[in-house]
């Protein structure tokens, strides 16, 4: 329908379908709608008379002219707005049709008067345009207790009528001042049962107001799903069959909001209920269960349903589901439940086969699930197999490729890797970039494999940098650096004190410079006969680069003198830092406090690096919050064993960025070198550190610490991180069952783990009955 094309056809429903009043507000306000619009177009073919364009009108403005699709974007809230209002009219409707047929031709009128005033009140409700009338508090008496139970004998200890003609008010007053405990009142007032228009409506507000993501505790949001679920089955398990007219947006509001354990009870539920689901809302649930290792299989079975009873996925929201549900991570191996593994590509064939047509983003998420799953030649396979198809592939589609060949630790993948981007629109120099990292990252994986001790130096600077030469300008590098590269390049040239640097103090022998270094070498030496010029390395080549500088050096006296020239560098402000903090973040900074914390002599200077990074992200942005960012600064030297590595927290306010701000890994760095080097005082105060700049620990924060504690045998203190971390919401994995298995006494710990679940279940219940 278009207001601007034929305004004196336009009609909103029948006449039959909707009151008086509801056709005159609903007329004025498509009047208003379509008077905006019309100065809109108006204003536009006055600009567009002012082109020197031909008369004949383009496809693209007959487009616009006919379809509200084209509405300009300040009147796209209206129309937003009329179709909402058109959808409650349709439903009031369609609510009153079914519940006329039910009541004898006496009580029509009675009920529809009921009817009308409740509908009334909840628009004014959703509206925002509540007034505080006559008996709303009267609810208090119910919403102010704290249990089901007591609001049920509370409720029931009033006769019938008189509960009868208080719910309205009492659900009405929860609704505007509690609506958190709507759940428990409509729960609790379920006798005699309420009309079921007004049930549903509750429902819809519940669902409306449920933001279970904002609940922290793992424990106290799986307990409120539970309480929601519990209310929705008894509605749709106890009442009589038709009695609530659910609607079809209802159920995928709590499909989009209820996590995914609850949304796929309730899907089940509904369809034990024989109840007929929208494709939209079958999609809701799909969504909300693709996301879920543990439930992508059943979002499987919904969508094959889906496309086995005709229905098509091409559609942008059905697009984006498929491709959340083929985008698999690597399942967790601890003591979490066993997840069935979910076989992507042959869910991928079989939404083909009925008419699917995957995209690039949703490509690249299958690619992506293989390489997790460890199938990293299987994902090079597809890659090379959809490019020979015609498929569209893009730098993100390599560059997941590339990174699972890494992970996979095999030379041989890094080279069909490297394949699959001569079939991609990805920049060579970012294919050269990555090259690069592959060999820093096979290297850093070779400590790990062979169990070396830190010091972990490891000599690869020098062998990198003649593959660097080969294809880029040394220039950006080279103003990082202290070392004259040239001379470094020249075997000839370096004396003894140079070579010293870089030298591996134990003399080993390292696998990376005869499996994935020659790979990187014949990359960069191809076509370098060829007389092209260098190339401009990009910011990530040069941070890779200056990553490996820093894990080459041996000496601390080396490391610590570096760290003081690239700290001026980056004070001098100019081009070259704003790029490397712009695209490479903490990374480098990161590199220095890892590498300081694993000799003795450093561990304090890795302390120094981390308080330049304070500097920036504490310095105030005005002179009225200088105070406040001083008073920060004070708080946390007077917390910190060094009182002196937070004192420049606040200098040079006027000055721009310096240092990158910490980030979680950054801290999760530092706090393993300082357990490493048994400052376990010191490493409990940075995690106070991490609280007062907001920086939530992640999933190797808390594996770091429950190692330390668990191979201290420290049983209690593993126990209160364990639970710690189950209450801030993160997922234990391999790494945290492993941890776990360095106590001694397991046994002991879970009994101890079982007490404090017991504990607090019974805390709850002695504040549930106060």
């Amino acid at each position: 329908m278009c207001f601007a094309h034929r305004p004196s056809t336009t009609t909103l429903l029948p006449s039959s379908l909707t009151s008086r009043i509801t056709r005159q507000y609903l007329t004025e306000a498509e009047e208003v709608i379509r008077n905006r619009f019309e100065n809109a177009q108006a204003t536009d073919e006055a600009e567009q008379a002012t082109d020197a364009i031909p008369s004949q009108e383009t496809p693209g403005a007959f487009r616009r002219k006919f379809s509200l699709k084209y509405v300009p974007k300040g009147l796209k809230q209206d129309k937003r707005l009329l179709q909402r209002t058109r959808m409650q009219e349709l439903e009031k409707y369609t609510q009153w049709g079914h519940l006329r047929h039910q009541c004898p031709s006496s009580e029509l009128a009675a009920v529809q008067k009921q009817f009308n005033k409740w509908k009334a009140a909840i628009r004014r409700l959703n509206s925002s345009r509540v007034t505080v009338a006559h008996g709303e508090d009267r609810g208090k008496w119910l919403y102010g207790l704290s249990d089901v139970t007591l609001m049920r004998d509370a409720w029931e200890a009033t006769s019938i009528e008189a509960r009868q003609n208080a719910w309205p008010e009492v659900m009405l007053a929860t609704l505007r001042w509690c609506p958190g405990k709507a759940s428990m009142v409509l729960e609790a007032t379920m006798n005699p049962l309420p009309p079921g228009y007004a049930i549903h409506d509750v429902l819809r507000s519940i669902a409306q107001s449920l933001q279970l993501y904002t609940v922290k505790n793992i424990n106290d949001r799986a307990s409120m799903a539970d309480e929601v679920l519990a209310l929705l089955a008894h509605i749709l398990e106890d009442t009589p069959k038709g009695h609530v007219p659910i609607q079809q947006s209802t159920l995928g509001l709590y499909a989009k909001r209820l996590p995914a354990s609850q949304a796929k009870d309730l899907y089940d539920i509904l369809k034990k209920q024989n109840f007929k689901l929208h494709k939209n809302t079958c999609l809701q649930f799909a969504r909300r269960l693709a996301g879920e290792a543990a439930y992508k299989n059943a979002a499987y079975e919904i969508l094959r349903a889906m496309v086995e009873n005709g229905a098509t996925l091409n559609d942008a929201a059905s697009a984006s589901t498929v491709t959340t549900l083929l985008h698999c991570k690597a399942a967790n191996a601890g003591w979490s439940q066993q997840v069935e593994s979910f076989p992507a590509t042959d869910a991928l064939q079989l939404f083909m086969e009925h008419g699917f047509k995957p995209n690039t983003i949703t490509l690249t998420a299958v690619l992506d699930s293989l390489c997790q799953q460890g199938q990293t030649e299987e994902a090079i396979r597809l890659a090379l197999l959809f490019a020979e198809s015609g498929v569209p592939l893009d730098g993100k589609t390599w560059t997941t490729v590339f990174a699972g060949a890494k992970a996979s630790l095999n030379v041989e993948n890094v080279s069909k890797a490297l394949m699959v981007a001569k079939v991609t629109p990805v920049p060579y120099e970012s294919v050269l970039s990555n090259a690069l990292h592959a060999v820093f990252y096979f290297a850093d994986a070779e400590t790990r494999r062979k169990r070396e001790k830190a010091p972990w130096s490891i000599p690869m600077f020098r062998p990198m940098l003649k593959v660097y030469a080969k294809k880029l300008e040394l220039k950006s590098l080279q103003w990082w650096l202290p070392d004259s590269l040239p001379l470094l390049l020249s075997d000839e040239g370096v004396d003894t004190e140079m070579d010293d640097k870089f030298r591996d103090p134990l003399d080993r022998q390292w696998d990376f410079m005869h499996t994935i270094l020659p790979v990187a070498d014949e990359l960069f030496a191809a076509n370098e006969d060829a007389g092209e010029g260098k190339l401009q390395p990009t910011s990530t080549a040069d941070g890779v680069m200056l990553r490996a500088y820093i894990r080459s050096l041996s000496r601390p006296q080396d490391i610590l003198s570096f760290y003081k020239f690239f700290r001026s560098r980056l004070e001098e402000q100019s081009k070259y830092p704003s790029l490397l903090l712009r695209n490479q973040g903490a990374m480098v900074h990161d590199t220095f406090i890892l590498v300081m914390t694993e000799h003795q002599e450093l561990w304090r200077e890795a302390l120094h690096v981390f308080g330049d990074m304070l500097k920036d992200s504490m310095r105030p942005s005005s002179a009225a919050s200088k105070d406040s960012a001083s008073d920060k600064a004070a708080e946390l030297r007077s917390e910190v064993v060094e009182p002196d590595i937070f004192n420049a927290a606040v200098e040079k306010a006027s000055a721009g960025p310096v240092h990158p701000a910490p980030t979680v890994f950054t801290l999760t760095v530092l706090l393993r070198g300082l357990l490493y080097q048994g400052e376990t005082a010191l490493a409990a105060q940075m995690m106070q550190v991490m609280r007062e700049l907001d920086i939530e620990p992640n999933l190797v924060t808390w594996n770091t610490l429950i190692r330390h504690h668990a191979l201290a045998q420290s049983t209690r203190m593993t126990v209160t991180l364990l639970q710690e971390m189950e209450a801030a919401g993160v997922k234990p994995d391999m790494y945290t069952y492993n941890a776990f298995n360095k106590l001694r006494d397991q046994d002991k710990a879970l009994k101890m783990m079982q007490a404090i679940v017991d504990e607090n279940r019974l805390s709850i219940v002695a504040g549930g009955t106060a």
